[in-house]
Parts: C-alpha cells; sequence; structure tokens
C-alpha cells in the first residue's frame, strides 16, 4: 500500500514540475516589425510620467497567426520594464501573456492575462493613464 502511495505521489510531483516548466517564453521579436514607438502620459506614485512603449508586430501568413509585443520601458531607467504578448491565430482563441524583466534584462512570463483588461497590468504596475 505504501509503494502505491508513493507512486501517485510521485506521479502528482512529476505533473505539477512538468506543468511547472512548461510556461511560455517570450519570442526573439528584434527583427519584427516596429510598429509604434511613443510615449504616454502616466501618473506614477502620484507623480506625472512619460512612460515609453514600443510595438512590434509578426504576421506569419503561413499559419494564419499574427503576434504583437507591447514593451513598456521604465521611465526612471529607460529599461524595459514589462511587456504585453498578444496572439491571433484563427484555428484557436486568442492569447495575451504579460512578462516582466529580471534583474539580468531576461524576460519572465508573469500571467495568462487574456481574459484581463489593459487598465489591470497598467495598474499592476501603479500606472494610471492620464486622459486628455
Amino acid at each position: 500500500m505504501k509503494l502505491i502511495s508513493r507512486l501517485a505521489l510521485f506521479v502528482v510531483f512529476a505533473t505539477f514540475a512538468t506543468c511547472a516548466s512548461a510556461q511560455p517564453s517570450m519570442p526573439d521579436f528584434s527583427k519584427w516589425n516596429k510598429a509604434v514607438d511613443h510615449a504616454t502620459s502616466y501618473v506614477l506614485k502620484g507623480k506625472p510620467v512619460q512612460v515609453r512603449d514600443v510595438h512590434y508586430e509578426f504576421i506569419n501568413k503561413e499559419q494564419t497567426e499574427a503576434f504583437q509585443v507591447i514593451v513598456f520601458y521604465n521611465p526612471d531607467t529607460s529599461k524595459a520594464w514589462f511587456s504585453v504578448l498578444i496572439h491571433h491565430s484563427l484555428n484557436k482563441d486568442s492569447e495575451a501573456n504579460l512578462y516582466e524583466t529580471d534583474k539580468n534584462g531576461t524576460w519572465v512570463f508573469v500571467e495568462d492575462i487574456s481574459n484581463g483588461n489593459p487598465e489591470s497590468v497598467l495598474s499592476k504596475y501603479g500606472l494610471v493613464e492620464v486622459v486628455k
């Protein structure tokens, strides 16, 4: 009986470990089309700031899919801060994932935001868009 319990525990652990390591990775968008590069006015910690965001696009006509990455840059350091990757496909539902950069500048998956809204992502980083 103990062998069966240990085997079941191992299967559960192995399944969890496999799922945890199967997080989506950020594709290399360095050769994608840069569609937009601008700054937007926000309030961050009670102060007005300009946050640069750059939009990159890639359309794969053979696979009938399109990708868009929006990279937000930290207004204090001008380094990449967080990004949203959007994947549209004719064959399945659209996906949206949130990524952050770690201390080495590597993109790290944060969460699936497919069912969220843009304001919730911005508020996660303390940003409130200034409406003109």
